[in-house]
């Protein structure tokens, strides 16, 4: 039976933005898609201008974002601890029972393949000896019908051998329905049972000399830029250029 409930008290805000600073910001927008590309110092300053405008506006939408969402993180945050909580206790014990189910299902998984194993190769046997019984009455066969010196004796040596191949089919037929089947897969209601591979990595430069495509190369961006700080301009592998850094101040 389940007791648990959470419970938020209190409505849901409903967030909007308003039509006055929606107007307000496409007449801004045209306003800046209208300002030209500088060329000079003073459309360089109607650049500013215009740029600042809009930074206000961003910054304006920030600020009312994290007003807006900070209550609803702090919320969030609580049900989550709550949660983690409340599940904390059966975690430990689920974990360990789960251990256990989990190397019960790979030992029953492994005898399975083994005498799965054995009975391919008792099978195997079987074959070989059938087939190896079948060549041998053909080989007798033929040397009785090249000693044979008239028809009856060559048909008993036919007779002969085929009484020596229909023993072998029966002999290994027989053997073969008493070849013992491996135990059935593990099944049990409430329980999606079987087995996959997994992988730890033990040794990352081994394996990528061994298999590259299996390691995911990524630059150190801190690295690179901690590097460009202390005046490195040329490096193999990078395309190193200057950037033009402008900030907006209010």
């Amino acid at each position: 039976m389940n007791n648990l409930s959470l419970t938020l008290k209190g409505s849901i805000p409903t967030v909007t933005v308003g039509s006055k600073w929606t107007a307000a910001r496409d007449v801004l927008v045209l306003s800046l898609a209208d300002t030209p590309a500088p060329t000079d110092r003073a459309s360089l300053d109607l650049a500013k201008i215009a740029l600042q405008r809009a930074k206000r506006m961003i910054d304006d939408v920030e600020e009312a974002r994290k007003e807006v969402k900070g209550p609803l993180l702090e919320t969030t945050r609580k049900i989550d601890g709550l949660a983690a909580a409340a599940v904390e206790p059966l975690e430990a014990v689920y974990a360990k029972l789960k251990r256990s189910v989990d190397a019960f299902v790979l030992e029953q998984e492994r005898m399975r393949r083994e005498a799965e194993a054995i009975r391919q190769s008792e099978l195997a046997r079987i074959e070989r000896e059938r087939a190896d019984a079948l060549q041998e009455a053909q080989k007798k066969l033929e040397r009785e019908s090249a000693r044979a010196r008239s028809a009856d004796t060559r048909n008993a040596a036919v007779d002969r051998a085929r009484a020596s191949m229909v023993e072998a089919q029966s002999i290994a037929q027989e053997e073969t329905s008493n070849v013992a089947l491996p135990p059935p897969a593990l099944k049990l209601d409430g329980l999606t049972i079987g087995t996959k591979w997994v992988a730890d990595v033990i040794d990352l430069p081994t394996l990528y000399r061994a298999r590259p495509e299996l390691v995911k190369l990524e630059a150190n961006v801190r690295g690179i830029n901690a590097a460009l700080s202390a005046g490195m301009r040329s490096c193999p592998g990078l395309l190193i250029r200057e950037e033009a850094k402008v900030g907006v101040r209010l």
